[in-house]
């Protein structure tokens, strides 16, 4: 074993360690490794190590800037580093309560989004171990909360009355959509049960959906005024996904098929699709 390595492995078991300049070093976490979605490969190192990496350091009024008073963690850190440990900051990552692994909790872009849930005060789960029927649980009805883009709506059987994207909030004109105001509606109508999902994230905005369960499918796309691309029958009412143009290169018609079935017979849920000319899928033309 390396010096460095025996440095880290004392620290880890000692809990802290107190430097000659009188300061108390400490490294709050070891995660034995990086959990599924953040982006790094766990398999390229010993493990993670959260602690504070940055120097001591103190404001000095006289000369109007930064002393430092001690470079400790940042040695520390560059021993760990030679020893196989990656490191993050405490106060931007921490640990699954199920595998133990590291998870960031601290956006790093705009896009950002959380890849943990936490079900119960202080029991914060990654992707992997959290149960998709407890975070769906948690998202029922709560217009505060979103169906984190991991899961599925289908998997925990809800189906979208829009598409993800239908909604907007953020600072330009026109993105006044707010969940509360989806809900209320879908209240109104005796939707009770629904879950939010997020589409897309910017900097200034945000776009989002809104799934229900596939019995409360007709009264919630009634409630909400059946916004999906200004068509009525865009979604399939079998499996909730949108539906797609097919042409028949044989009579020149349009119709929609669901994308999800495996063969074309069941594709075309016969009872439910209507046919349309090539100028009803521009708009000018009636249903035939």
């Amino acid at each position: 074993m390396s010096i460095a390595e025996t440095f880290i492995a004392n620290m880890l078991q000692s809990g802290d360690w107190k430097c000659k300049a009188g300061q108390r070093h400490y490294i709050d976490r070891w995660c034995e490794g990086y959990a599924t979605g953040q982006g790094y490969d766990s398999e390229e190192f010993r493990g993670v190590l959260l602690a504070n990496w940055n120097n001591v350091t103190r404001w000095n009024k006289d000369t109007k800037s930064h002393e430092t008073l001690c470079r400790c963690m940042e040695r520390i850190g560059d021993l760990a580093e030679k020893a196989g440990y990656a490191l993050e900051w405490s106060d931007e990552w921490t640990e699954c309560g199920g595998c133990y692994k590291a998870v960031r909790t601290q956006p790093d872009g705009h896009g950002w989004r959380p890849q943990y849930w936490i079900i119960e005060e202080d029991a914060l789960y990654c992707r992997d171990c959290a149960d998709p029927c407890e975070v769906a649980a948690d998202c029922v009805g709560d217009a505060r909360k979103a169906l984190p883009e991991w899961i599925t709506p289908q998997s925990v059987g809800y189906y979208p009355v829009t598409e993800d994207t239908e909604y907007e909030n953020g600072w330009h004109p026109g993105q006044t959509d707010t969940p509360d105001d989806v809900s209320g509606k879908l209240e109104k109508a005796g939707v009770k049960r629904y879950v939010f999902v997020v589409g897309d994230i910017g900097q200034f905005d945000v776009r989002f959906g809104v799934c229900v369960r596939k019995r409360d499918l007709r009264r919630a796309r009634a409630a909400l005024g059946a916004r999906v691309d200004g068509r009525e029958s865009d979604l399939c009412f079998d499996c909730g996904h949108m539906r797609q143009w097919h042409h028949n290169s044989a009579d020149g018609t349009y119709c929609q098929i669901c994308p999800t079935a495996a063969s074309w017979g069941s594709r075309y849920h016969a009872f439910r699709v209507k046919t349309y000319t090539e100028e009803k899928v521009k708009g000018t033309a009636t249903c035939e």
